[in-house]
């Protein structure tokens, strides 16, 4: 990419603010456009349903998070981001099951998304050839000779740029544009999950600390699910998660008493004596969705990404972490003056095939799920259900069960022999192993 390229981002949630971290450095100019105010400290902005919930950072995502602007975690924990070990800081019961705990190599970052996008924000703000426009709409692209020019704002004006990038969201307004300009249908893929959230954030007793846990369902019988974590200003988030049936009450003595119909009552009881410092808030996710760009016919210099690209099953706590994926893709590309190739979007696209198969496999263990159920779905299944039993007594396999949900391994890691043997015949742990 020249020097003296401009690039243009739509939306200025942590997709966009990534990507213009990772082009600054080889750009000209870098106009992120955003339609919403900038959201104030723990009040989430009106363009992020999910703001209110809670935001665990996969530790690959925090890897390429920390590549893109170094030190940005240091800002977070000043600001009073909490770092987990996800292997014995957590509890963690899942598909019946508490995971044996063992001694983790990365530890997760734990915030509100307003302080996690608002830290972001403030460190790509003080990037001295990025321009963040607030308040503002792109009205549509604008294309000369099958090549991006621009964009067109809401308020008539023009801003030139060589690449435009798509960062807006599950309400991006690409595919119809497309249609309309010529482009043809992007295909699109749907599941079903009929997911709710209703959060809030709490002060809990000091014997608390350290409980960290999530209650994960049991399907497809046991549909509710929990997650108690540690935020900033000495409060916690404690979120309940509901597939394919009522979302928990908004009320704070009905939510408790939601909370105590679980499984098992850990998250209630931590919850006792506590005091309720926010509204419990609620956002529904009907389904997962992934469009085929890397495959849809679209204007040179012409990108999308972030849950515009796919929007995951939240519960999973991938969407974070594969903006910074992309965002990785994207400065690569420009450091090699690839960023007008064809091929960039196929590459972009890649880095959701992972996280896209592992979410929506698991979405079909609900029988009521709706989709097409990937290939060889089912005998995945079977065969993750026997990790997730193998994870009570095994440290190594629980160890190896967390690299790749943090997208640290690639999941073909789970059949590596060692594994297999230990998912196989899982040995009982000895005394002093046992919580």
């Amino acid at each position: 990419m020249a020097q003296q390229s401009e690039v243009v981002i739509i939306g200025g949630s942590i997709a966009g603010l990534c990507a213009a971290a990772a082009l600054a450095p080889h750009a000209e100019r870098v106009t992120v456009v955003e339609r919403d105010a900038p959201g104030a400290r723990r009040a989430p902005r009106k363009g992020v349903p999910q703001g209110g919930h809670g935001h665990l950072l996969l530790e690959r995502g925090r890897r390429a998070l920390d590549s893109l602007l170094p030190g940005i975690f240091e800002s977070l924990e000043r600001a009073g981001a909490q770092r987990i070990n996800m292997g014995n800081r957590l509890r963690w019961h899942f598909h019946g099951r508490w995971m044996h705990p063992f001694e983790s190599e990365f530890a997760a970052s734990i915030q509100t998304r307003p302080l996690l996008e608002g830290c972001i924000r403030e460190r790509v703000r003080e990037l001295p050839n990025v321009t963040l426009l607030d308040e503002l709409g792109v009205e549509h692209p604008d294309v000369a000779q099958g090549r991006v020019t621009g964009v067109t704002l809401s308020d008539g004006r023009k801003v030139p740029a060589d690449v435009v990038i798509d960062a807006s969201g599950r309400g991006s307004r690409t595919p119809r544009w497309l249609e309309r300009s010529g482009y043809g249908t992007v295909r699109k893929t749907e599941v079903q999950i009929d997911l709710n959230y209703v959060t809030g954030l709490f002060e809990l007793p000091a014997a608390t600390r350290g409980e960290c846990m999530i209650i994960y369902h049991q399907p497809p019988h046991q549909n509710r699910g929990a997650v108690l974590f540690p935020v900033e200003d000495g409060l916690w988030q404690v979120g309940t998660v509901t597939y394919h049936g009522e979302p928990a009450p908004t009320d704070e003595q009905a939510f408790v008493a939601w909370m105590k119909s679980l499984n098992v009552p850990d998250i209630y009881l931590a919850m006792e004596g506590g005091t309720r410092r926010s509204p419990l808030v609620h956002m529904k996710v009907p389904k997962q969705v992934r469009y085929g760009y890397a495959s849809a016919r679209l204007p040179r210099g012409f990108l999308v990404v972030g849950d515009a690209l796919c929007s995951f099953d939240p519960v999973f706590g991938q969407g974070v972490t594969v903006a910074a994926m992309e965002a990785e893709i994207l400065r690569q590309a420009a450091r090699t003056g690839r960023l007008q190739d064809r091929s960039l979007m196929r590459a972009v696209a890649g880095a959701t095939k992972v996280p896209w198969l592992m979410s929506m496999s698991e979405a079909f263990r609900w029988p009521a799920t709706q989709g097409s159920s990937p290939l060889g779905g089912r005998l995945l299944r079977g065969y993750m259900a026997r990790v997730y039993r193998a994870c009570e007594l095994e440290a190594s396999v629980h160890a190896a069960l967390s690299r790749t949900l943090h997208l640290v391994d690639p999941p073909t890691s789970l059949f590596r022999p060692k594994t297999i043997f230990r998912v196989l015949w899982p040995r009982k742990p000895a005394e002093s192993e046992v919580r």
